[in-house]
């Protein structure tokens, strides 16, 4: 076959990594959206309220909050961190939680009791997904973590006003 029969099939197969390559970012930014939705959904006041229910009293929130090793590099990222006195709870956030997740989850809280910040405090593990499989959520238990899941009552209409007349079409 002539070279010049070959010019076309090496752009074609161009064109398809490229938009192979486009959609794959693509993909990655409605996998970070809807993971964003699930923060959004368990933002620290909402899973304050819930550990408060179980007892707790959170004075200290953040979000996305990086922990670092006596080195000051950062030695694992956690999506929400509460603090009652000596007790710290770590949360992981996920859109569909798996046992992977759990295990990773164990592994952050071990580099975290490791270092210096942490070593007089008393961490628990939780983690949340919208979606929740009963044997993740029987495995993250038998872990010692708490899990938190969607139940269909976090939803309000707004606004909440009665004197609020909707428009009829």
């Amino acid at each position: 076959m002539p070279a010049e029969g070959r010019q076309p099939l090496c752009g074609a197969k161009a064109d398809i990594q490229g938009a192979a390559k486009e959609w794959n970012e693509k993909m990655g930014d409605l996998g970070n959206r809807l993971g964003d939705v699930v923060e959004y959904t368990f933002v620290p006041d909402a899973i304050m309220r819930k550990f408060a229910e179980l007892g707790y009293e959170i004075e200290t929130t953040a979000r996305d909050y990086t922990i670092t090793g006596a080195d000051r590099h950062s030695i694992a990222e956690v999506d929400i961190l509460l603090q009652d006195g000596d007790t710290v709870i770590l949360v992981e956030i996920k859109m569909k939680l798996t046992k992977a997740h759990i295990d990773e989850h164990v592994q952050r809280m071990q580099k975290v009791r490791d270092t210096k910040r942490f070593e007089d405090k008393a961490l628990i593990g939780a983690a949340v997904g919208a979606v929740v499989s009963g044997e993740t959520k029987a495995y993250a238990l038998q872990q010692g973590m708490y899990v938190l899941e969607q139940t269909g009552e976090a939803i309000q209409i707004m606004p909440r006003d009665r004197s609020f007349v909707p428009r009829k079409w």
